[in-house]
């Protein structure tokens, strides 16, 4: 079910909670929204209280002039969770919504039982000049362009392949990333690349699974980097997928998202 929160800052947000048992905050990327997850949240749902929220800027929350901070998203998904009465949560987040995940993880890691962190990091600063260059060139064409305007070329590299259903994945993406905000947009990205928080996640003991799909934008390696560094984090690599792993290829990132939550259950 849909529902409505204003956020302690003022900001209107949508969200959504379907089926009941351990709750699963799944956190979306950059030009994405919460019904993103419906392959996960059907999935889930069935035994796990899912929760989505369209992040302030997209979907259908409002689109504020100020607030754009990942730690500010995490702060509004902790408001969520108030609202729900929920403590704890296992916290799932692609891309953008990995970076949130790990700002929740670090300023609250009480209110995470496990983390799940697909094709994302807890540092977006350039391990290289190649990686530096790319980075520069994101925040000039998010300046000269409406995100539409490449919405297209990012469908094919989200997306490739000429069967029906990566064809209406790569429309469907192209439709709304045409009608994000242009300026929420920019101050969403620009929040991911100034967001670090690597030098704090030591002291994260949850269970924690990085997904590395293999055409990534960055390579398995870089996330196994980050792995290395938290007591209790190891890597899955899914071959052959791209970066919206969970939309591009639910059959394959499900079963690995399932394992967790019973490894972290378990425990």
């Amino acid at each position: 079910m849909a529902h409505r929160l204003t956020t302690s800052d003022g900001v209107d947000l949508n969200y959504s909670c379907e089926g009941e048992g351990s709750p699963v905050l799944l956190l979306h990327g950059l030009g994405s929204r919460g019904e993103d997850w419906r392959p996960q949240i059907d999935a889930l749902s069935a035994s796990h209280q899912v929760i989505t929220v369209d992040m302030r800027g997209h979907g259908s929350s409002q689109i504020p002039t100020h607030g754009y901070d990942l730690h500010r998203f995490a702060a509004d998904a902790r408001e969520v969770l108030d609202a729900l009465n929920v403590h704890q949560a296992h916290v799932v987040g692609l891309s953008m919504g990995g970076g949130v995940a790990f700002a929740l993880a670090v300023d609250s890691p009480e209110r995470v039982r496990s983390l799940c962190i697909v094709n994302s990091g807890p540092s977006s600063m350039p391990p290289n000049l190649k990686f530096r260059l790319f980075i520069w060139m994101r925040r000039i064409m998010a300046r000269l362009y409406k995100p539409g305007d490449a919405a297209p070329k990012i469908a094919e590299r989200l997306f490739p392949g000429d069967d029906a259903d990566m064809q209406d994945k790569r429309a469907q993406f192209i439709d709304q990333l045409k009608g994000m905000d242009a300026t929420a947009y920019r101050k969403s990205l620009n929040a991911v690349l100034d967001f670090h928080v690597a030098d704090r996640i030591a002291g994260l003991h949850m269970p924690t699974l990085f997904v590395a799909s293999e055409f990534d934008y960055t390579p398995p390696e870089a996330k196994q980097r980050f792995a290395d560094m938290m007591p209790n984090a190891r890597l899955e690599v899914v071959k052959g997928a791209h970066h919206a792993l969970p939309i591009e290829a639910p059959e394959k990132f499900n079963p690995l998202l399932k394992a967790l939550l019973v490894e972290a259950e378990g425990a």
